[in-house]
């Protein structure tokens, strides 16, 4: 995936997203109406950010009612899962 901007134009204090690749493998054995399938799933361990909410201007720290600080966070950015390894076993029925 390509570098990609969050807001048009990068406007409004958009960001841009760097561009990333993952790598998922898997292996399947079928016998029968059984099916194996030994799969892994970002298989480096990519970290990337796929994606934000809102832009970071919109953390800000304000007071509450006791004129104690709260901090207000609209802000917020999406990853990738960490790496998965996994057994699928699937039955068909209809055989």
């Amino acid at each position: 995936i390509g570098d990609i901007l969050t807001r048009t134009g990068n406007r409004a204090d958009g960001e841009k997203l760097g561009g990333f690749s993952v790598h998922n493998a898997s292996a399947i054995v079928k016998t029968g109406q059984w099916t194996l399938q030994l799969y892994a799933e970002n298989l480096w361990n990519k970290y990337a950010v796929t994606g934000v909410r809102s832009s970071r201007p919109y953390v800000q720290t304000v007071s509450d009612e006791n004129g104690d600080p709260v901090v207000v966070r609209r802000y917020y950015q999406d990853v990738l899962r960490p790496r998965e390894f996994g057994l699928r076993v699937t039955y068909d029925f209809e055989l």
